[in-house]
């Protein structure tokens, strides 16, 4: 088996090994925070995750992936680190909201992107 992981344990590195094909593609990145409705993780993968620490909540409803996570599902399913994960859809980090919040355009985004955009977040009013 491949390098230990901090202090994962027998256990789950095994179940890492087994899983880390299927969670290579729907594990979010660890520099976005998620919630578990927008992902296609399983309840199962995503109690199992959480038990041994490789995601962490950071909200009522959000969570975010560590880095540890990361790394054991390139650890110990051999898959290159730049192959695992997947960015979360309704992650709107590239819109300034001011005080109002009402979106505003992100200069560094196209017109076509920030308008499909602004009428998905119209549709909600």
């Amino acid at each position: 088996m491949s390098e230990p992981v901090g202090n994962l344990g027998r256990t789950c590195a095994r179940w890492m090994a087994t899983h880390a094909d299927e969670l290579k593609d729907v594990i979010p990145l660890p520099d976005h925070t998620w919630k578990w409705s927008e992902t296609d993780l399983t309840r199962s993968q995503f109690s199992y995750l959480r038990r041994y620490g490789l995601i962490e909540q950071v909200g009522e409803q959000e969570w975010r992936t560590t880095n540890k996570c990361i790394q054991a599902i390139g650890n110990y399913g051999r898959i290159p680190q730049d192959e695992i994960g997947m960015y979360v859809d309704y992650d709107r980090s590239w819109f300034d909201t001011p005080a109002d919040g009402r979106p505003q355009f992100d200069s560094n985004c196209s017109k076509e992107t920030f308008d499909a955009e602004q009428a998905n977040l119209d549709s909600y009013r």
